[in-house]
């Protein structure tokens, strides 16, 4: 088994807790707080226009729901260890059906087989008659709770895809249905954690139910499913000015492979959560107020948890170099073509709805070479030439403020025309002395739905580097800056009490939070590179894809239930203890004193693997005389 390395996955917490108000120096605790003093407040407080009363703070809705389901199937069970045991007994309360395993021959379309990891071989997995491919055959996903590199590499056999290096607490194995392509199969499982522990948490079986609902009506919409290959990821299309050529194009289209976020804010694994806590802030009105606070852990109040999935889908193509004296087709290389989606939405997995809570403002993607055996960069003028990994097209492009927004993006592939009896024709894969060759262009596209939001292209095409940043359009600047400015916030969350960024309670603007930016975000892209002849040798290139998050919060301090005499004790931070959430109902507090903003940033690094050998490299050969 490959042991994962430190630094390969980390999930890289970075608080920034900045002041809004320029005019405030002063900071209570670790609370952002926001203006300026009581002797800055002008007459116009009390001034309806410009009062915000009666808008609440931010509340998201949970998207948690994981009742027992029968359109789930029969869940199969196989034996479990005490490990696992835990986490088997919540995926069970999501089926109304459950029976034990006994044998393949049991096995049944509309079944889920869920297996215990420790238990699983690699050979289970990887054989064409064991017990993965039978149950594949028999149109049953597979369920894996703890799935290591050994596991994974053995199901590439039978699912062809991208690696996730590390230990999972889950996997689940989606089998193509018949007359499908290989495309249409996928593995989804959680990012990788050191700790090797099994774990299920509510977002996990939200995305296992999602996965499943969304494979049974795709079986059962059309059981017999006639035997033609789904289109290939991305909307592609080959064009030429020879429409025949486009039948040489040679290409190994691979399954989906699906990553999830864990979203746990248990004390003994927290995972990317944001924290929803409460601290003492100062006293005022009279009694003692509290504020936001970034400890690690709430007290009271569970963490918030953002929802995220990452999907990539790989396509392999032949390509070979023309040689600039001859004329004539040289060097095959492998085009590696990623297709990734992401899934995100800031709102915790859990059933208990927080006010003052995180919404998503900034995104950023990069998907770039990490193997240092890779031959990075194209030079034909170089002694001796070199022809390694070179970029060739990737999408989105940038947009400003699109509502809906198509990129589509064309590179040119050199396909082998083979020779039969002295003439062309057939689809062939020699290349050599005198063989001919054709031109042939690939489109992708793209598609992504962003209202008040934006996407900026930053990818650096030299050293292959692809990336992107999708942001909320208000209140970040063109520039993508992530500071947390007061100017730039103009009345984007505050209605300013006469100075500018003071701000009473009853101020607090969270109406104007985009749609988006705390709902489900799906955003779109694609890349395209060029490995070049020298990396023919490599069986595998190693990849490492980043997400970096940003998220905003912005609220209003709360009055406690608790006069100002004596120490405000913890257990006084409960709930129960502090007054009402409504921002409008705090306007004792003083201006500048009673808001505050804070961000958040929250890294994922996800290392893959992209196994090349499912699509040969051929070898040189004389077309006949």
């Amino acid at each position: 088994m490959i042991m994962m390395h430190p630094s390969l996955y980390t999930t890289r917490p970075c608080w920034k807790i900045a002041s809004i108000a320029l005019a405030c120096a002063s900071m209570f605790s670790l609370l952002a707080s926001c203006g300026g003093s009581e002797e800055s407040v002008m007459a116009d407080d009390d001034d309806p226009s410009v009062l915000s009363a009666g808008l609440p703070p931010l509340s998201l809705p949970s998207i948690s729901d994981n009742a027992p389901n029968a359109k789930l199937g029969r869940l199969v069970v196989g034996s479990f260890s005490t490990t696992g045991k835990d986490a088997l007994a919540k995926v069970s309360e999501l089926f109304v059906q459950q029976v034990p395993y006994t044998d393949t021959n049991a096995l049944q379309p509309g079944d889920v087989l869920v297996l215990d990891g420790s238990s699983v071989t690699p050979d289970d997995l990887a054989g064409s008659n064991k017990l993965a491919a039978r149950a594949h055959a028999a149109q049953v996903p597979i369920l894996i709770l703890g799935f290591d590199d050994a596991l994974e590499e053995a199901a590439n056999k039978l699912i062809p895809t991208v690696n996730v290096t590390g230990f999972s607490s889950m996997s689940l194995l989606l089998p193509a249905l018949p007359g499908e392509d290989v495309s249409a199969a996928s593995v989804l499982l959680t990012l990788p954690q050191e700790d090797r522990q099994v774990i299920m948490t509510e977002s996990m079986l939200s995305s296992i139910s999602s996965e499943l609902l969304a494979f049974h009506a795709r079986r059962e919409s059309n059981p017999k499913l006639v035997a033609k290959a789904d289109p290939p990821p991305g909307n592609s299309d080959c064009t030429s000015n020879d429409p025949t050529h486009c039948e040489y194009v040679q290409k190994r289209v691979l399954g989906n492979k699906k990553v999830i976020d864990i979203n746990s804010d248990s004390r003994k694994a927290n995972f990317n959560c944001l924290s929803r806590d409460w601290t003492p802030y100062a006293s005022g009105g009279g009694r003692h107020y509290v504020g936001y606070s970034n400890r690690a852990h709430s007290t009271y109040v569970q963490a918030q948890c953002p929802s995220q999935q990452w999907n990539f889908a790989p396509v392999l193509y032949l390509t070979y170099r023309v040689d600039d004296t001859t004329g004539l087709l040289a060097d095959p290389s492998r085009v590696v073509y990623v297709e990734m989606s992401a899934s995100l939405d800031p709102r915790t997995a859990d059933k208990n709805g927080d006010q003052y809570a995180w919404y998503q403002t900034r995104h950023q993607f990069d998907l770039r070479p990490d193997d240092s055996k890779l031959v990075v960069g194209d030079d034909s003028s170089a002694s001796p030439p070199k022809h390694g990994f070179s970029w060739l097209a990737n999408a989105p492009t940038t947009q400003n403020g699109s509502t809906t927004k198509t990129d589509g993006v064309t590179w040119g592939l050199n396909v082998s025309l083979a020779f039969t009896g002295g003439t062309q024709g057939g689809k062939g894969s020699a290349y050599g002395t005198g063989t001919l060759g054709g031109s042939v262009s690939v489109t992708h596209s793209t598609t992504n739905t962003i209202p008040d939001w934006k996407i900026l292209d930053n990818t650096d095409s030299v050293n292959g580097v692809w990336s992107f940043d999708t942001q909320q359009a208000m209140p970040y600047a063109v520039n993508g800056a992530t500071g947390a400015d007061c100017a730039a916030m103009g009345n984007f969350l505050f209605q300013w009490s006469g100075t500018h960024c003071s701000a009473l309670p009853q101020h607090v603007r969270t109406d104007t939070i985009k749609d988006l930016s705390y709902n489900t975000m799906t955003l779109n892209g694609l890349s395209a590179w060029d490995l070049g002849s020298d990396n023919n040798k490599l069986n595998s290139v190693n990849l490492k894809f980043t997400s970096t998050s940003w998220f905003d919060a912005a609220g209003c301090a709360r009055l406690t239930k608790q006069s100002k005499g004596g120490t405000l004790g913890v257990d006084q931070l409960d709930p129960k203890y502090v007054k009402s959430a409504n921002c409008a109902s705090n306007q004792s507090l003083p201006p500048g004193k009673g808001t505050w903003y804070v961000r958040a940033e929250r890294q994922t690094v996800i290392p893959l693997t992209l196994p090349l050998t499912s699509l040969e490299i051929p070898k040189p050969t004389s077309p006949p005389a």
